[in-house]
C-alpha cells in the first residue's frame, strides 16, 4: 500500500497531464494534509465520474465521425481506408482482440453486400 509520504513525493514529480488535473490532485493532497481523507476521496471520485462522462461523450462523437468516414471511404473507393476506419470504430467498443475480430467479421458480413452494391453504382 502506498503511504502518504510516497504519494506526496510522486505528486512533486513533473507531469505531462493538463493543469486541470494537476489542480484536482493538488486539492486532494490539501484535503488529505488537512486530515480530511474522506472529503478528498469524495472529491476525487466526483472528478472521476465527470471524466468518465466526458469520455463517453467523446466516444460517441468519435463513433459518429467514423460512421461518416466509413461512408466517405466508399465514396472515394478506398478499400484500405474503409477497412481501417471500420477497425478504428470497432476498437472504441471492443477492448480485446477477440471482440474486435468478432465485431469486424459481423460488420463485414452484414454490410458487405450493401456497401459493394453502393460502390458499383457510383459514377
Amino acid at each position: 500500500m502506498e503511504t502518504a509520504a510516497d504519494q506526496k513525493a510522486r505528486d512533486a514529480l513533473p507531469s505531462n497531464i493538463d493543469a486541470a488535473v494537476d489542480k484536482v490532485l493538488a486539492e486532494v493532497a490539501r484535503l488529505n494534509e488537512d486530515g480530511k481523507p474522506e472529503d478528498a476521496d469524495a472529491y476525487l471520485m466526483e472528478q472521476v465520474e465527470t471524466a468518465h462522462a466526458e469520455l463517453e461523450r467523446q466516444k460517441a462523437q468519435l463513433e459518429r465521425y467514423y460512421d461518416r468516414a466509413i461512408t466517405q471511404a466508399v465514396l472515394i473507393r478506398n478499400a484500405d481506408a474503409y477497412a481501417q476506419r471500420h477497425l478504428n470504430r470497432i476498437q472504441l467498443n471492443a477492448p480485446s482482440a477477440e471482440d474486435q475480430y468478432d465485431q469486424m467479421r459481423t460488420a463485414f458480413i452484414e454490410r458487405s453486400s450493401g456497401v459493394f452494391d453502393l460502390a458499383r453504382r457510383l459514377p
